[in-house]
């Protein structure tokens, strides 16, 4: 029986040598090349001949892009549409690998399954977005991510796992959204006490989660309908 874990095997096609590093071209090379490919000629085909009324190929070039565009001013606003290129490019090469991993007898490859192709399409939207607040903020960039009303460890548990954004006065759900930030910061440390615990009696020890904060919520009640621990364990 074939090991299932061989199909994230990454195997050398063409050895390569440069500079005393390894940069053979690989099964991972392969198929990214691949995916570049049938992107760029959908992409080539879908908007060679652009017309008013969209054909096939065009209305599915422009559904991508529009899906992009709107996700962009859901979670950005207008000022964002300047990443749009970027984020679409990520998105439909990532999209592509994902699909393309899917065809089966063919020995399809998903270069995506690797976290080394992630990380670095992830570092290139983080270095982007770091160039850009800084290049608008200065500084006071960081102070974006810090919760106001919360204490060092709850904004530094909600700085590491979540970077969200502090709201600006006046913009629509500030008060709401400050006054729920510590709550939520609560709930995700019980989530994280609980599952942890968890793997950990999985493993044949002891343990229970505890979490100690101002949220309301039961959390007791909120692990066992999450489905997390089982009712009385």
């Amino acid at each position: 029986m074939a090991n299932p874990m061989e199909q994230f095997a990454v195997k050398t096609i063409k050895p390569l040598e440069v500079a005393g590093y390894d940069v053979s071209f690989t099964n991972s090379s392969l198929w990214m090349l691949i995916a570049l490919t049938c992107v760029s000629v959908f992409l080539f085909v879908g908007t060679a001949k652009p017309q008013l009324v969209p054909g096939r190929w065009q209305a599915a070039t422009e559904y991508l892009y529009d899906f992009v565009r709107k996700m962009l001013d859901e979670n950005v606003g207008p000022e964002g549409r300047r990443f749009a290129p970027l984020i679409f490019t990520i998105f439909i090469f990532v999209l592509a690998c994902n699909l393309l991993g899917l065809i089966p007898w063919v020995g399809a490859f998903t270069p995506t399954s690797h976290v080394v192709v992630t990380f670095g399409l992830a570092m290139i939207v983080f270095v982007t977005v770091c160039i850009v607040g800084f290049w608008h903020h200065g500084l006071h960039f960081f102070s974006l991510f810090w919760p106001k009303d919360a204490n060092i460890f709850l904004g530094a548990f909600v700085f590491l796992i979540e970077f969200g954004r502090e709201p600006k006065e006046g913009e629509p759900g500030a008060d709401w959204i400050r006054g729920t930030n510590v709550a939520r910061t609560d709930v995700r440390c019980a989530e994280l006490a609980v599952i942890l615990s968890g793997y950990l009696r999985w493993m044949g020890f002891n343990a229970r989660g505890h979490a100690v904060g101002a949220s309301e919520v039961n959390i007791e009640a909120l692990a066992v309908r999450a489905g997390v621990v089982r009712a009385g364990a």
